[in-house]
């Protein structure tokens, strides 16, 4: 799933071994975790700017979406598959 967003030959819009998901990502867990995850990088989105002039924003996008994040990687490996590695970076 590379994104468009990726220059054009850039390590991650050509590593077959990396898939980028743009986008709402408790709307997309579906996609993110369709094969097996072994490590996950979670780039928020909302800068603090954002967060502090809209809570309820910096809550969906650092608290809510981290959380489902964790809860699909658990559910993944409570099937038998592998705990991914997760960094959140902010």
């Amino acid at each position: 799933m590379a994104s468009a967003s990726w220059a054009a030959g850039s390590p991650p819009a050509t590593d077959p071994l990396v898939d980028v998901v743009h986008g709402e990502l408790t709307d997309r867990l579906g996609d993110v975790f369709a094969e097996p995850v072994d490590v996950l990088f979670h780039l928020a989105a909302a800068v603090s700017v954002e967060c502090e002039a809209d809570v309820d924003l910096g809550m969906r996008a650092d608290v809510d979406t981290i959380r489902a994040l964790l809860d699909a990687a658990r559910a993944q490996s409570a099937t038998g598959g592998p705990m991914p590695r997760v960094c959140s970076v902010r």
